[in-house]
């Protein structure tokens, strides 16, 4: 199954509005970055670390085993914690399994930066951040409105 191409100009059609009083602006892209490495040594280099010793405990200290438990066990959170964020994202499950970073997009929610799925431009309205060049877009609330989180 592959991803239809959303049509040029896509953009265009929604509707834009300011930031509301109270509400968070985007993660400046430093921020970002960093909120995505946090993640990504949650869920890949902890339980990776974790793993080695764990199997480095064992009394044959059998460095190919070791490796692979660190392996299994750095992946399977990962992928778990993927597959839970995966739609909020604009992902789907297949590219989650493929390997697609979906730490930094994750690091910037609940804005997104990112081309959206066809099935969600409806659903979109642009934030416009004064200074901001980036093109910030946002979920809309049930009835038009954005939730302030």
């Amino acid at each position: 199954m592959t991803q239809e191409s959303l049509p040029r100009g896509w953009s265009r059609d929604v509707p834009r509005r300011e930031l509301r009083p109270g509400e968070r602006p985007p993660r400046s892209d430093t921020v970002r970055t960093v909120y995505a490495v946090a993640l990504w040594l949650a869920t890949l280099g902890v339980p990776f670390v974790v793993g080695v010793r764990f199997a480095r405990a064992d009394p044959t200290g059998n460095e190919v085993a070791s490796a692979v438990l660190g392996l299994l066990m750095a992946l399977v959170p990962h992928l778990i914690v993927g597959l839970l964020v995966a739609e909020r994202v604009s992902l789907s499950r297949r590219d989650i399994f493929r390997g697609h970073s979906w730490a930094r997009r994750a690091a910037f929610l609940p804005y997104r930066d990112w081309p959206p799925l066809p099935s969600e431009v409806d659903r979109l309205e642009r934030i416009v951040v004064e200074g901001d060049k980036r093109r910030v877009f946002r979920f809309r609330e049930e009835g038009g409105e954005s939730r302030v989180e």
